[in-house]
């Protein structure tokens, strides 16, 4: 799969998917609009593509803590998949939880 700007997102290889958002993340090129995208797809049909926007949400925080837009977007991805009716995704949003003590303390 992979994410395009316009927050559409095509078949491509899981491993190759995260690597992008990986270095997307990494690289510090982040403009409000990519990371709205990343949460939006939270709410993706595709269970892999929204534990990975878990993962990927939760390395943005790690990496931003005082950036006040990306705790928001990361809220508002993150926390509702505790809800999901999807077992897998439901867990890595628990996971992400409970490993708050390697989250910002900013966050609620």
């Amino acid at each position: 799969m992979l994410l395009n700007l316009t927050g559409s997102i095509a078949i491509w290889g899981g491993g190759e998917l995260f690597q992008v958002l990986d270095n997307i993340v990494k690289s510090g090129v982040l403009s409000e609009e990519l990371v709205s995208i990343l949460a939006t797809h939270c709410r993706d049909s595709s269970l892999m593509v929204r534990k990975l926007m878990v993962q990927s949400l939760s390395g943005l925080v790690r990496r931003n803590p005082d950036c006040d837009m990306i705790v928001k977007l990361w809220v508002e991805g993150v926390f509702p998949l505790i809800l999901d009716v999807e077992q897998k995704a439901a867990e890595r949003a628990h996971q992400v939880m409970r490993e708050g003590r390697k989250l910002p303390s900013c966050l609620p």
